[in-house]
C-alpha cells in the first residue's frame, strides 16, 4: 500500500467515527444548548403574548360592539385598517369563550383555538379541553383534534337517537288516534271497510300485485280508501271522483 493509499484509508476511517457534533467538542455544544432553550423560550413567550393580545383586541371589540350597537360598530369596523368583520367575529368568540382563561389556552395554536370555538365542536369538548388545561395536563394539537372528532360522532349519535325517538313518539299517537278513530266506528261502517278491504286484496290478486300497504288514504261515504290503483278503482265503483 503506497502513502496515498494510506492517508486516503485514514481519512475514510476518521469520517466514520468523528461526527460533526463531537468535532464542536462539548464546550461549544453546552453553548449550542443554552443558546437552542433560549430561543425556544422567547419564541413560546412571543406566541404567548400573540394569543393574549388577540383574546384582549376580542374583548376591546365587545366592548365597542356594546357602546355603539349593531349598525355603528358595523358602520366603525369598516372605517379600520387591518381588522374586517369576519376576523372581528372570531377575536370576539375567542374573547368569550377564553377571556377569563387566557394563561390556560395561550400554549395552544391560533388553530386550535379557532377549532375549539367553531360551532361544529361540542360545548363538552371545549369544556374537557380546558379542564385538561387548567390541571397542567398538555394536550397535542392531533390530541385536541381526536377529541373533537370523537364529540361530534358521539353527538351525532345522541341526535340520531333523539331523532328515532321522536319516530317512534308520532308512530306512536298515530296509532292511538286511528285506534280511537276505530272505536267510533259503527257496526255497519266496520263491516263495509271489511268488505271493501276483502274486494281490495282480491282486486290485488287478480292483478298479480301485493296487497296495499299505502298509508295515504281518503274518507269519503263513512268510508277510507287508499290511493293505491285498487283504492282508485273501488271509488269508481262506488260513484266517486278522485277528488271525493
Amino acid at each position: 500500500m503506497n502513502t496515498t493509499q494510506l492517508s486516503s484509508s485514514n481519512m475514510l476511517g476518521s469520517d466514520k467515527i468523528i461526527s460533526p457534533a463531537l468535532a464542536l467538542g462539548h464546550s461549544t455544544l453546552a453553548q449550542i444548548g443554552d443558546v437552542a432553550r433560549d430561543t425556544a423560550a422567547r419564541i413560546r413567550l412571543r406566541h404567548r403574548r400573540q394569543i393574549g393580545a388577540i383574546i384582549e383586541s376580542g374583548i376591546d371589540l365587545i366592548r365597542m360592539k356594546e357602546h355603539l350597537g349593531d349598525e355603528l360598530f358595523l358602520t366603525w369596523l369598516q372605517a379600520q385598517r387591518g381588522i374586517n368583520e369576519h376576523m372581528a367575529r372570531k377575536y370576539m368568540r375567542l374573547a368569550l369563550e377564553f377571556g377569563d382563561k387566557i394563561e390556560i389556552v395561550s400554549d395552544l395554536p391560533l388553530t386550535v383555538l379557532y377549532k375549539l370555538i367553531a360551532r361544529a365542536t361540542p360545548t363538552s369538548v371545549r369544556t374537557a379541553v380546558l379542564r385538561y388545561l387548567a390541571h397542567g395536563q398538555r394536550l397535542a394539537p392531533d390530541e385536541i383534534d381526536r377529541l373533537i372528532l370523537e364529540g361530534q360522532r358521539a353527538e351525532e349519535r345522541v341526535k340520531a337517537a333523539e331523532r328515532r325517538a321522536k319516530k317512534a313518539e308520532q308512530e306512536a299517537k298515530k296509532a292511538e288516534r286511528k285506534a280511537e278513530w276505530e272505536a267510533k266506528l259503527t257496526p255497519q261502517q266496520r263491516a263495509r271497510r271489511e268488505r271493501r278491504n276483502a274486494k281490495i286484496a282480491q282486486m290485488s290478486q287478480l292483478n298479480g300485485t301485493e296487497p296495499c300497504t299505502s298509508s295515504a288514504e281518503m274518507t269519503a261515504r263513512g268510508l277510507t280508501y287508499c290511493h293505491c290503483p285498487a283504492g282508485q278503482t273501488l271509488r269508481k265503483s262506488h260513484g266517486l271522483s278522485m277528488e271525493n
